[in-house]
């Protein structure tokens, strides 16, 4: 995978305000469309 991929798959984002709660991009759209474009 490509080290850009690889960032973006890592992004986290605010889930809840509340808590501060976290997710991580590649937990919420497990096949998002940079990852086989960047496999090549």
């Amino acid at each position: 995978m490509n080290l850009c991929a690889e960032r973006a798959a890592a992004l986290r984002m605010l889930a809840d305000y509340e808590s501060r709660k976290t997710v991580l991009l590649k937990d919420i759209i497990p096949n998002w469309w940079g990852e086989k474009r960047y496999k090549d």
